[in-house]
Protein backbone atom coordinates (compact mmCIF):
# COMPACT_ATOMS: atom_id res chain seq x y z
CA UNK A 1 0.00 0.00 0.00
CA UNK A 2 1.11 3.52 -0.95
CA UNK A 3 0.50 6.08 2.02
CA UNK A 4 0.70 10.14 0.89
CA UNK A 5 1.09 13.04 3.46
CA UNK A 6 -2.87 14.07 4.68
CA UNK A 7 -1.26 17.61 2.81
CA UNK A 8 0.33 17.21 -0.71
CA UNK A 9 2.51 20.42 -1.87
CA UNK A 10 3.13 20.92 -5.65
CA UNK A 11 6.87 19.17 -5.68
CA UNK A 12 10.26 21.11 -6.11
CA UNK A 13 12.65 19.70 -8.35
CA UNK A 14 15.30 17.80 -6.73
CA UNK A 15 13.84 17.56 -3.40
CA UNK A 16 14.19 14.91 -1.20
CA UNK A 17 11.43 12.63 0.35
CA UNK A 18 12.64 13.69 4.03
CA UNK A 19 12.14 17.14 2.94
CA UNK A 20 8.86 16.88 0.91
CA UNK A 21 7.87 15.14 4.12
CA UNK A 22 8.84 18.19 6.46
CA UNK A 23 7.08 20.22 3.86
CA UNK A 24 3.94 18.90 3.61
CA UNK A 25 3.57 18.25 7.32
CA UNK A 26 4.77 20.89 9.47
CA UNK A 27 3.89 21.27 13.34
CA UNK A 28 3.74 19.02 16.49
CA UNK A 29 5.60 21.29 18.83
CA UNK A 30 5.86 20.57 21.85
CA UNK A 31 3.34 22.72 23.89
CA UNK A 32 1.20 22.94 20.34
CA UNK A 33 -0.45 19.14 19.34
CA UNK A 34 2.92 17.21 20.16
CA UNK A 35 2.85 13.42 20.09
CA UNK A 36 3.12 11.76 22.55
CA UNK A 37 2.03 14.14 25.09
CA UNK A 38 0.19 17.59 24.95
CA UNK A 39 0.78 20.69 26.88
CA UNK A 40 -0.35 19.51 30.22
CA UNK A 41 1.42 16.20 30.23
CA UNK A 42 -1.80 14.27 28.93
CA UNK A 43 -1.20 11.46 26.56
CA UNK A 44 -2.00 12.79 23.05
CA UNK A 45 -2.33 10.59 20.64
CA UNK A 46 -1.66 12.46 17.19
CA UNK A 47 -0.10 15.52 15.76
CA UNK A 48 -1.36 18.80 15.31
CA UNK A 49 -0.37 19.87 11.97
CA UNK A 50 -0.86 23.27 9.81
CA UNK A 51 -1.88 23.22 6.28
CA UNK A 52 1.07 24.51 4.01
CA UNK A 53 -0.24 27.31 1.78
CA UNK A 54 0.11 27.50 -2.26
CA UNK A 55 -1.36 31.35 -3.74
CA UNK A 56 -2.18 32.60 -0.58
CA UNK A 57 -4.14 29.63 0.29
CA UNK A 58 -4.51 26.58 2.77
CA UNK A 59 -4.54 23.06 1.21
CA UNK A 60 -7.03 20.92 1.76
CA UNK A 61 -6.99 17.93 3.51
CA UNK A 62 -6.22 14.69 1.51
CA UNK A 63 -6.51 11.10 2.52
CA UNK A 64 -3.32 9.14 3.22
CA UNK A 65 -4.72 5.77 1.39
CA UNK A 66 -7.11 3.50 -0.04
CA UNK A 67 -9.93 2.93 2.81
CA UNK A 68 -13.72 3.05 3.72
CA UNK A 69 -15.02 5.88 5.47
CA UNK A 70 -16.12 4.28 9.03
CA UNK A 71 -16.73 7.60 11.11
CA UNK A 72 -17.54 11.23 10.21
CA UNK A 73 -19.23 14.46 11.93
CA UNK A 74 -19.72 17.64 10.57
CA UNK A 75 -18.40 20.52 11.78
CA UNK A 76 -20.58 22.22 14.31
CA UNK A 77 -21.43 26.22 12.64
CA UNK A 78 -18.91 28.68 14.27
CA UNK A 79 -20.90 31.31 16.49
CA UNK A 80 -20.02 34.17 18.57
CA UNK A 81 -21.37 33.16 21.36
CA UNK A 82 -18.93 33.24 24.15
CA UNK A 83 -19.79 30.47 26.28
CA UNK A 84 -20.43 28.40 23.08
CA UNK A 85 -18.11 24.90 24.44
CA UNK A 86 -16.16 25.08 21.29
CA UNK A 87 -14.69 28.04 22.43
CA UNK A 88 -12.55 26.53 25.10
CA UNK A 89 -8.60 27.44 26.13
CA UNK A 90 -9.79 31.22 25.14
CA UNK A 91 -7.16 33.55 27.76
CA UNK A 92 -4.34 31.38 26.02
CA UNK A 93 -5.98 31.43 22.25
CA UNK A 94 -5.59 33.95 19.56
CA UNK A 95 -8.58 35.25 17.68
CA UNK A 96 -11.98 34.09 19.80
CA UNK A 97 -10.65 30.59 21.05
CA UNK A 98 -12.80 28.42 18.63
CA UNK A 99 -11.92 25.23 17.58
CA UNK A 100 -13.95 23.31 14.78
CA UNK A 101 -15.21 19.85 15.60
CA UNK A 102 -14.99 18.12 11.81
CA UNK A 103 -14.16 14.74 11.78
CA UNK A 104 -13.03 11.95 9.72
CA UNK A 105 -12.09 8.49 9.92
CA UNK A 106 -10.55 6.61 6.93
CA UNK A 107 -10.43 2.32 7.52
CA UNK A 108 -7.29 0.50 5.78
CA UNK A 109 -6.33 -2.82 4.73
CA UNK A 110 -3.45 -3.96 3.52
CA UNK A 111 -0.67 -7.16 2.94
CA UNK A 112 3.16 -7.22 3.96
CA UNK A 113 3.11 -10.79 3.54
CA UNK A 114 1.06 -14.46 3.51
CA UNK A 115 -1.41 -15.78 5.69
CA UNK A 116 -3.31 -14.47 8.70
CA UNK A 117 -0.53 -12.39 10.14
CA UNK A 118 0.20 -10.89 6.67
CA UNK A 119 -3.24 -8.84 6.54
CA UNK A 120 -3.02 -5.79 8.52
CA UNK A 121 -5.99 -3.08 9.53
CA UNK A 122 -4.94 0.31 10.42
CA UNK A 123 -7.31 3.61 10.46
CA UNK A 124 -6.58 6.98 9.77
CA UNK A 125 -7.80 9.95 11.59
CA UNK A 126 -8.82 13.54 10.44
CA UNK A 127 -10.10 16.19 13.39
CA UNK A 128 -10.75 19.77 13.88
CA UNK A 129 -12.22 20.29 10.28
CA UNK A 130 -13.69 23.56 9.57
CA UNK A 131 -15.58 21.86 6.57
CA UNK A 132 -16.11 18.14 4.73
CA UNK A 133 -15.39 18.12 1.16
CA UNK A 134 -16.64 14.46 0.57
CA UNK A 135 -20.10 14.54 -1.14
CA UNK A 136 -23.11 13.16 0.45
CA UNK A 137 -20.33 10.89 3.08
CA UNK A 138 -21.73 7.50 3.31
CA UNK A 139 -20.42 5.15 6.04
CA UNK A 140 -18.09 2.64 3.73
CA UNK A 141 -18.03 4.72 1.41
CA UNK A 142 -14.89 4.35 -0.83
CA UNK A 143 -12.28 6.46 -0.58
CA UNK A 144 -9.03 6.62 -2.43
CA UNK A 145 -5.75 8.41 -1.89
CA UNK A 146 -5.10 11.82 -2.51
CA UNK A 147 -9.21 12.48 -2.54
CA UNK A 148 -9.66 15.97 -1.10
CA UNK A 149 -11.73 14.92 2.16
CA UNK A 150 -12.08 18.38 4.06
CA UNK A 151 -10.67 21.66 4.83
CA UNK A 152 -8.16 22.23 8.20
CA UNK A 153 -10.09 24.51 10.61
CA UNK A 154 -9.27 25.95 13.94
CA UNK A 155 -7.77 24.68 16.88
CA UNK A 156 -7.81 27.14 20.00
CA UNK A 157 -8.58 30.00 17.51
CA UNK A 158 -5.40 29.31 15.07
CA UNK A 159 -6.95 28.61 11.61
CA UNK A 160 -5.49 26.27 9.44
CA UNK A 161 -4.70 23.13 11.29
CA UNK A 162 -5.98 19.41 11.85
CA UNK A 163 -4.99 17.13 14.30
CA UNK A 164 -4.02 14.16 12.65
CA UNK A 165 -3.33 10.10 14.41
CA UNK A 166 -2.99 6.86 12.26
CA UNK A 167 -4.14 3.82 15.02
CA UNK A 168 -3.89 -0.08 14.76
CA UNK A 169 -5.50 -2.24 17.82
CA UNK A 170 -2.89 -5.03 19.41
CA UNK A 171 -3.65 -7.39 17.35
CA UNK A 172 -3.01 -5.60 14.29
CA UNK A 173 0.88 -4.40 15.81
CA UNK A 174 1.21 -8.09 16.97
CA UNK A 175 0.66 -8.57 12.79
CA UNK A 176 3.19 -6.11 11.89
CA UNK A 177 6.03 -7.10 14.41
CA UNK A 178 5.24 -10.89 14.12
CA UNK A 179 4.98 -11.18 18.19
CA UNK A 180 3.57 -10.34 21.15
CA UNK A 181 6.38 -9.13 23.63
CA UNK A 182 8.45 -5.92 23.15
CA UNK A 183 11.67 -7.43 22.87
CA UNK A 184 12.85 -9.84 20.02
CA UNK A 185 14.20 -12.58 20.74
CA UNK A 186 16.63 -13.27 18.11
CA UNK A 187 18.95 -15.80 19.67
CA UNK A 188 16.42 -18.54 20.09
CA UNK A 189 14.35 -18.57 17.34
CA UNK A 190 14.44 -17.58 13.47
CA UNK A 191 12.91 -14.33 12.30
CA UNK A 192 9.04 -14.59 10.46
CA UNK A 193 9.11 -15.46 6.93
CA UNK A 194 5.40 -14.39 6.31
CA UNK A 195 6.04 -10.66 5.44
CA UNK A 196 7.97 -8.73 2.87
CA UNK A 197 9.90 -5.50 4.04
CA UNK A 198 11.50 -3.09 1.74
CA UNK A 199 11.45 -2.08 -2.39
CA UNK A 200 10.42 -4.61 -5.40
CA UNK A 201 11.41 -3.88 -8.28
CA UNK A 202 10.83 -5.35 -12.10
CA UNK A 203 13.00 -5.41 -14.78
CA UNK A 204 11.39 -4.75 -18.23
CA UNK A 205 13.81 -5.78 -20.74
CA UNK A 206 14.37 -3.66 -24.23
CA UNK A 207 12.75 -3.76 -26.67
CA UNK A 208 9.34 -4.15 -24.74
CA UNK A 209 6.49 -1.72 -25.76
CA UNK A 210 2.71 -0.68 -24.04
CA UNK A 211 0.17 0.27 -25.74
CA UNK A 212 -2.85 2.86 -24.43
CA UNK A 213 -5.52 0.09 -25.11
CA UNK A 214 -5.28 -3.71 -24.91
CA UNK A 215 -6.06 -5.02 -29.06
CA UNK A 216 -9.40 -5.59 -30.16
CA UNK A 217 -8.16 -9.47 -31.06
CA UNK A 218 -5.62 -10.92 -28.79
CA UNK A 219 -5.10 -13.86 -31.71
CA UNK A 220 -3.35 -10.86 -33.44
CA UNK A 221 0.49 -10.69 -33.37
CA UNK A 222 0.04 -6.73 -33.04
CA UNK A 223 -1.44 -4.02 -31.48
CA UNK A 224 -3.15 -1.10 -33.56
CA UNK A 225 -3.85 0.76 -30.52
CA UNK A 226 -1.28 4.02 -29.78
CA UNK A 227 2.07 3.05 -28.64
CA UNK A 228 2.67 4.96 -25.07
CA UNK A 229 5.49 3.41 -23.33
CA UNK A 230 8.73 1.47 -24.81
CA UNK A 231 11.69 0.21 -22.70
CA UNK A 232 15.05 1.74 -23.26
CA UNK A 233 17.67 -0.01 -24.52
CA UNK A 234 20.69 -0.91 -22.50
CA UNK A 235 24.53 -0.35 -22.76
CA UNK A 236 25.73 -3.29 -22.71
CA UNK A 237 26.23 -5.04 -19.01
CA UNK A 238 28.90 -4.83 -16.62
CA UNK A 239 30.52 -7.19 -14.32
CA UNK A 240 32.78 -6.50 -11.76
CA UNK A 241 35.87 -7.92 -11.67
CA UNK A 242 37.78 -8.55 -8.55
CA UNK A 243 41.81 -9.21 -8.67
CA UNK A 244 43.42 -10.66 -5.51
CA UNK A 245 46.60 -8.62 -5.00
CA UNK A 246 49.59 -9.43 -2.81
CA UNK A 247 52.12 -6.59 -1.47
CA UNK A 248 53.85 -6.14 1.86
CA UNK A 249 52.57 -9.09 3.25
CA UNK A 250 48.95 -8.31 2.40
CA UNK A 251 45.94 -9.29 0.19
CA UNK A 252 43.85 -6.58 -1.24
CA UNK A 253 40.96 -6.99 -3.85
CA UNK A 254 41.97 -4.73 -7.15
CA UNK A 255 39.08 -4.80 -8.83
CA UNK A 256 37.93 -2.66 -12.44
CA UNK A 257 34.49 -2.78 -14.21
CA UNK A 258 34.86 -4.71 -18.09
CA UNK A 259 31.77 -5.63 -20.51
CA UNK A 260 30.27 -8.43 -19.96
CA UNK A 261 30.83 -9.68 -23.73
CA UNK A 262 34.85 -9.62 -22.90
CA UNK A 263 35.07 -11.15 -19.94
CA UNK A 264 36.54 -15.02 -21.07
CA UNK A 265 34.33 -17.70 -20.83
CA UNK A 266 36.90 -19.43 -18.84
CA UNK A 267 39.04 -17.55 -16.43
CA UNK A 268 41.62 -19.27 -14.74
CA UNK A 269 43.44 -17.95 -11.00
CA UNK A 270 41.96 -16.24 -8.24
CA UNK A 271 39.94 -14.16 -10.59
CA UNK A 272 35.79 -14.04 -9.65
CA UNK A 273 33.42 -12.14 -11.32
CA UNK A 274 30.05 -10.76 -10.24
CA UNK A 275 27.24 -9.17 -11.98
CA UNK A 276 26.29 -6.12 -10.91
Amino acid sequence: MIISPPFIPAPIAGETDEAFVERAMPGGQPGDGAFPLSFDLNWHGGMHLSAPRENGQPLPVRAIADGKLVYFRAPTAKTNDEFHALKYRTPQSVDDGWTDNGCLVLRHETEIGEGERGQVVFFSIYMHLSKINIANPQINQRIYRKDSIGEAGQIYGSAGKIHFEIIADDSQIAHLTGRQQRDLDYQAQDGRTDSCWGDMYFFVPAPVQGYASPPNNFAQPTNPSALSFQSPSFPPRLVRRERKVHFAGRSHLADRRIPAGNRRRNEQGPDRAHAL
